[in-house]
């Protein structure tokens, strides 16, 4: 399971989450499974242990004190897509993947 979690506290200090990695491989075995039985070449190497999560602060933000368009948003990590402040954060993970929910046998 990973936890998500606000980088700090505070009036604005964002949202939580979770991820639950064992339910999120199972749903990808189980579309896997049904890609695999329309093709005769099927996955030939192992699914990669390596997790990306992509977090944006994005346009629609229930809060007015980040203005319209998120014009009050500001800071190193603000850039400007489209006309509206943003900020994107990614992080990489190194989980592994429990082999029965590998896709190809072992």
């Amino acid at each position: 399971m990973i936890f998500v979690e606000p980088a700090f506290y505070g009036d604005f200090n964002g949202g939580s989450g979770q991820i639950d990695v064992v339910e999120s491989d199972q749903k990808a075995l189980a579309l896997f499974n049904e890609i695999n039985s329309s093709f005769s070449s099927g996955v030939k190497t192992p699914v990669s242990d390596d997790i990306r999560v992509d977090l944006t602060v994005g346009a629609r933000q229930r809060l007015r004190a980040f203005g319209k368009n998120n014009c009050e948003l500001s800071g190193q990590m603000v850039e400007c897509s489209g006309g509206v402040n943003v900020v994107r954060v990614s992080e990489s993970l190194t989980i592994p993947m429990l082999p029965e929910l590998q896709p190809i046998e072992p």
